[in-house]
């Protein structure tokens, strides 16, 4: 809604790039404090944590230049690592930081799938206040509706978003329903510390995680890419992630017969 903010008549503060701050700080925050659950170091959860949050910025950023290239074309190379005044795409960061995790895990002495169910809950939550500095940005903004309808916003001028046209707070939808799926997993985690499925965890926040953006994403109304078979690449790439979570749900529920006792 309001982009910046000046303080002391020289100091701009991003509230895009606050929030982000404030979701990686309170995510490094939590695996420190549920890594017991898993019977992880913490000190090495927490360095595990952190090169996978600046390889997954790296990731999010990337992506969102390569969809939104028109954007970026005529300016100047700064703007395209500026992400702090917005522009990231959580779905390229994810990918990445995936598929480079285990070279990561490695290093560290940490186990796949005890390390990624600590991490899902702290994911989720840093995701939801991120959300929230979209909103103040006006990135991945939602769709016109109506005057009359009381969750609609307007943008000011200065916002990535259309400027006094009525819009749904899709950034909104989303931080709320990314906030209540951390609220599950962590309660799951911590009811569940001492029996549960490795993996198990991770596999609700696929499922969780996937489902909310597809369907946040028939909300949303700023450019994300070319569509394939009518569906944005974003859509495809979280009814994917969902698809995933259910097939790792079923293996592990056909892997184990009864709880592990971790």
């Amino acid at each position: 809604m309001f982009p910046t903010v000046k303080l002391f008549n020289h100091l701009v503060i991003s509230f895009y790039g606050l929030f982000v701050a404030v979701g990686i700080f309170t995510a490094l925050l939590l695996f420190y404090k549920t890594a017991k659950f898993r019977n992880i170091n913490s000190n090495s959860l927490i360095n595990f944590g952190f090169i996978l949050i600046i390889l997954g910025i790296i990731g999010s950023r990337v992506f969102y230049v390569i969809f939104h290239w028109p954007e970026f074309r005529e300016h100047s190379w700064f703007n395209l690592v500026a992400f702090w005044r917005g522009g990231l795409m959580f779905q390229g960061g994810f990918l990445v930081a995936l598929s480079l995790s285990p070279l990561l895990l490695n290093l560290f002495g940490l186990k796949f799938w005890a390390t990624a169910d600590v991490v899902a809950p702290s994911l989720a939550l840093g995701q939801g206040i991120g959300r929230i500095g979209c909103f103040f940005a006006g990135c991945c903004y939602g769709t016109v509706t109506s005057a009359g309808n009381p969750l609609s916003v307007v943008f000011p001028g200065n916002s990535l978003a259309p400027a006094n046209v009525h819009l749904w707070p899709s950034q909104l939808f989303e931080s709320a329903g990314l906030i209540l799926l951390f609220i599950f997993l962590l309660i799951s985690l911590k009811k569940n510390k001492q029996t549960m499925y490795y993996g198990l965890i991770s596999s609700y926040y696929l499922c969780g995680t996937g489902v909310l953006r597809f369907v946040v994403d028939f909300f949303r109304d700023d450019d994300r890419g070319v569509k394939l078979f009518g569906f944005p690449p974003t859509s495809i790439i979280a009814i994917s992630i969902f698809i995933v979570g259910i097939i790792l749900l079923i293996d592990f529920n056909s892997r184990y017969k009864n709880i592990i006792k971790l």
